[in-house]
């Protein structure tokens, strides 16, 4: 038994079957990018904050190596172990999702597939990932423990969550200014508008959501830098403590 769906304009016609396709080449591809986002943060929680939950955080500083290469190390490292697992969900949401509308249209989706599109994409999922690491660095620097690091994580899925549902069932480009502006400032947003600027406008208009989403990442991971090069690093929130018994005795 099959359901067939039908797809209408903004205007209220019905959509030719080349824009259902559009449609669902966007639908596909925004749902599989946020897929990416969960794998880092599993990754980047415990790199620091586990390190100073299991007192080995002592032993790596005074290895002979400086903090920001330390720093970097750990960058790197979850972010191949994100890239690797970020990869497979995606393809596997990819798939699973092609199927899936594939049957609710009743024929084999034609998706307007190309190896540009999935430079692109591949692009995207590479700047997504990079961002959720870049975030997830530096609350695991600030965290006290990996359970700490998790819970204050736990933004990163629900801003994610929240604009994968508005780009589904809306136009970001097309939102009130006041709510525009606000969500413009969520990056994940940049992600979404990178698919959709190229399906619309081609390379060019992806080039400002681009620079936004690297100046983002290089953004967060200065600030990362800057607490692991500080005592906090150390102490973590404890660090406030220390300094007023210090001023007390």
């Amino acid at each position: 038994m099959c359901i067939r769906v039908s797809y209408r304009t903004q205007s209220g016609g019905k959509a030719s079957q080349e824009e259902e396709y559009l449609y669902l080449t966007m639908m596909i591809l925004i749902i599989s990018l946020f897929m990416s986002i969960s794998p880092p943060i599993s990754f980047v929680s415990d790199s620091v904050a586990g390190e100073r939950e299991r007192k080995t955080l002592e032993c790596l500083l005074v290895a002979p190596a400086t903090r920001g290469e330390i720093l970097a190390s750990k960058l790197i490292a979850s972010l191949v172990l994100s890239l690797a697992a970020s990869g497979a969900s995606t393809l596997g949401a990819f798939l699973m999702y092609l199927l899936m509308f594939s049957g609710m249209l009743g024929e084999g989706v034609k998706l307007p597939v190309t190896l540009d599109l999935i430079a692109i994409f591949g692009l995207t999922i590479f700047l997504t990932v990079m961002v959720t690491v870049s975030i997830a660095l530096l609350i695991s620097c600030l965290a006290d423990s990996i359970r700490g690091a998790h819970s204050n994580s736990v933004g990163i899925s629900l801003a994610s969550s929240f604009i994968m549902f508005a780009a589904l069932y809306g136009d970001l480009e097309r939102l009130d200014p006041p709510l525009k502006a606000l969500v413009y400032m969520v990056p994940y947003t940049h992600s979404v508008l990178i698919l959709s600027k190229y399906l619309k406008e081609g390379v060019f208009g992806i080039i400002p959501h681009t620079v936004i989403l690297l100046a983002f990442i290089g953004l967060m991971t200065y600030l990362s830098y800057r607490v692991f090069r500080s005592e906090r690093i150390l102490y973590g929130k404890r660090v406030r403590g220390r300094k007023k018994l210090l001023r007390k005795d």
